[in-house]
């Protein structure tokens, strides 16, 4: 176990991490707010959790079997009521002997027995497969183009991949309670050269938008006959996936949030990087035009650096600014607000009584001319010219709810990179801290996808979806939440909110506001929150970017020392051997 860090060691980085931040704070005046958030993050960082659990002996708490478990998994696969077939494919050419075998006694030892594997040969290595075959029974074939495989399921295997004795059953078991699903696919772990096993890869449920940029699925992805025939043709795993996938229904498409298949590979953390393809979506001719709404109060030179950077590094043109004025009295805000009066490009409104967000962004929206509203804090920057491109060829899409950015400190360090519903409603930040070149969990802030939810500091929606969901709640969210709590209205309607990581701005995190210190703020959070958890319930636990088997932090990406997964499935035994004991 590593050792608490010295006061030395939390001075270090607080000065290397907060600085810029520290600074921007006391220009501003704020001494109450940087002592806070600097006493806070060094409370964190003594007080938190030194070591998660090895994955070793994560492994064999959750992941390795006894005989009882393999009991208890017999005793539920004799009383299922349909047998389920398997066939599965593998290309044998430029592998070796021995890791072909490791696959095929990693079949073997399937607790649920029908499957069938076929080699796929060319006239080079039929020799090698046919040597193989001696050691086999009539389970494994050289595939021959004419034959016909009548199986109920199929899948590709790469020579080496093992899949867990359970694999099989797991599948079968869960079609008793899933029989509508055609594609299945479960989490992997590695093995490396040592014999090691590492990098448990927790997948999400079901990400459509994530599966477009990469082939997260990956290993033991199951595909149903009709399916399998229709789009094996695909040359990559990756295609055959989108391609199979494209016309089903979210519940016909099953994770299995278990490590059923290991995945061989080299020491040199390559797979942690899952391979991407760029994802970008043509803009409509003619361009829609797009309301900015930025809500305000003072801080004329913040609001400067928003407004001007927004004008200057915008190569999108066809936009209005809408500024809510929150009763600023200082003279350079003011001043500064003034001067588009008579731009036609910008509207001002006026906004009096207590802090509302919600019904500032509700009013400016009633007056704005936009198909697309973008709401945007006063403490962004803008830093790619390409942001409001990109918003809105995303926003655009049939089924997307809403759009966000992903928002990065002063010093070039993730902010913002999609909500994560954490422990009794509290919602994280993901990847908060990281390097803005860092990919992110197995090299998912490479491309777009799907999201519980985005902050209203920079967030893009129709016009139309915006007014259909009844704005954001300035009745009882004025302040907190009331971005969620949109996010889920949508989410609520089968609406998609997606987190587009190629889209970056500068955030000067609660600038205007402030940070929620005095007892009367913590009393309005908390109440926030109590009505997020019985407006939204179960809902708040249910991210689309996140794993059952990952600790409910809202942000860590670490492993849970007990999986939050249904204890109805296959490995109930295990896990509720394990709780109590």
């Amino acid at each position: 176990m590593s050792t608490m860090p010295s006061a030395r060691e939390i001075f270090l980085r607080l000065q290397n991490k907060r600085l810029k931040n520290a600074l921007t704070l006391l220009r501003s005046r704020e001494f109450i707010s940087f002592f806070t958030k600097s006493f806070s993050f060094a409370l964190k960082i003594l007080f938190k959790k030194q070591v998660a659990l090895p994955y070793e002996q994560w492994r064999k708490n959750w992941v390795e079997l006894d005989q009882k478990d393999r009991d208890y998994i017999a005793s539920k696969i004799s009383q299922i009521k349909s047998s389920q077939t398997f066939a599965f494919f593998m290309n044998v050419e430029s592998s070796s002997k021995d890791l072909i075998e490791e696959s095929i006694e990693s079949l073997n030892s399937q607790l649920y027995s029908n499957w069938h594997l076929c080699l796929c040969v060319n006239a080079e290595n039929r020799k090698l497969a046919k040597s193989i075959l001696k050691n086999t029974d009539n389970r494994v074939s050289i595939f021959e183009p004419s034959q016909q495989m009548s199986k109920d399921w199929s899948s590709r295997i790469t020579p080496g991949d093992l899949l867990h004795e359970a694999a099989l059953s797991s599948i079968v078991l869960s079609l008793e309670k899933s029989p509508q699903a055609e594609i299945i696919y479960t989490d992997n772990d590695h093995l490396n050269k040592n014999g090691k096993f590492i990098d448990p890869h927790m997948k999400p449920d079901w990400n459509s938008e994530l599966l477009q940029g990469m082939n997260y699925l990956t290993s033991l992805t199951i595909f149903k006959k009709n399916l399998w025939e229709e789009h094996f043709l695909h040359a990559s795993n990756h295609k055959l996936a989108i391609s199979a996938s494209s016309q089903l229904k979210s519940d016909q498409i099953l994770h299995l949030p278990f490590i059923l298949s290991t995945i061989r590979v080299q020491d040199d953390k390559k797979h942690l990087d899952l391979p991407f393809t760029d994802v970008n979506y043509k803009l409509y001719d003619p361009e829609p035009l797009v309301s900015v709404l930025i809500p305000t109060r003072d801080k004329g030179r913040m609001l400067k650096k928003c407004i001007t950077s927004l004008l200057e590094k915008t190569s999108y043109r066809n936009f209005e600014v809408i500024i809510i004025d929150h009763e600023s009295k200082e003279k350079k805000a003011q001043k500064f607000i003034k001067s588009f009066n008579k731009n036609p490009k910008f509207q001002i409104t006026e906004f009096k009584g207590d802090f509302n967000f919600s019904a500032m962004i509700n009013k400016a929206v009633e007056i704005s001319s936009g198909d697309i509203l973008v709401l945007l804090n006063n403490d962004i920057e803008i830093i790619d010219s390409t942001w409001m491109t990109k918003l809105v060829s995303q926003i655009s899409r049939i089924n997307i709810g809403v759009v966000g950015a992903m928002l990065l400190f002063p010093d070039m360090t993730i902010q913002h990179a999609g909500v994560h519903p954490g422990m009794e409603g509290f919602m994280g930040h993901g990847h908060k801290h990281l390097p803005s070149s860092s990919g992110g969990y197995f090299n998912r802030l490479k491309v777009p996808h799907e999201v519980a939810a985005v902050t209203g500091a920079c967030m893009a929606v129709k016009k139309k979806t915006f007014v259909e969901l009844g704005g954001l709640d300035e009745t009882s969210l004025p302040v907190a939440y009331n971005d969620i709590d949109f996010c889920f209205k949508a989410r609520d309607k089968n609406l998609k909110i997606i987190l587009d990581p190629n889209i970056r701005l500068l955030h000067h995190e609660s600038a205007s506001r402030g940070m929620d210190l005095g007892k009367k703020k913590k009393y309005r959070l908390r109440k926030e929150l109590s009505i997020m958890q019985d407006r939204w319930g179960s809902l708040l636990e249910i991210d689309p970017a996140y794993s059952l088997n990952l600790i409910n932090d809202g942000q860590s990406f670490t492993l849970a020392d007990t999986p939050r997964v249904n204890t109805n499935g296959i490995f109930a035994h295990k896990i509720n051997s394990n709780e109590t004991t």
